[in-house]
């Protein structure tokens, strides 16, 4: 006795996978683009150099002659 199941080898099966539509197909372009926080305004870059500056001018005061 032979207990395996006859299917005919051209028998396929398809899925279908319901894809939903995008709400504005022209925004896709945008939807794949890196997206991050900007760079640093002036205002951060001259505090950053302020708290540098400051750093340095305290290890050279503790360092004193």
């Amino acid at each position: 006795m032979n207990w395996t199941r006859h299917t005919p080898r051209h028998a396929s099966q398809r899925i279908a996978i319901a894809v939903p539509r995008p709400r504005n197909p022209h925004a896709l372009a945008a939807g794949q683009r890196m997206a991050g926080a900007h760079g640093r305004g002036a205002g951060g870059k001259r505090q950053q150099a302020q708290r540098a500056l400051a750093r340095e001018l305290d290890a050279l005061a503790t360092r004193g002659p």
